[in-house]
């Protein structure tokens, strides 16, 4: 058994509006914002692993409960 059925497009509305999503001045100007920090204060990567200072390692000792 086959079925067909007619698809029209004659009550489709067509719009020729830009497809690309719009950016808010919101956007914008956090763009900005961002952009002006990362030229203020460029990151900066440790080249080493920073060593701790005044930290003192000790073995666990069993302790008892009376």
């Amino acid at each position: 058994m086959l079925l067909l059925r007619l698809v029209t497009t004659a009550g489709v509305k067509v719009s020729a509006a830009a497809t690309t999503p719009i950016n808010s001045m919101d956007d914008i100007t956090l763009a900005k914002a961002l952009a002006s920090l990362k030229r203020e204060k460029p990151m900066v990567k440790e080249l080493s692993v920073p060593k701790a200072k005044g930290i003192v390692m000790q073995e666990a000792e069993e302790t008892t409960i009376k």
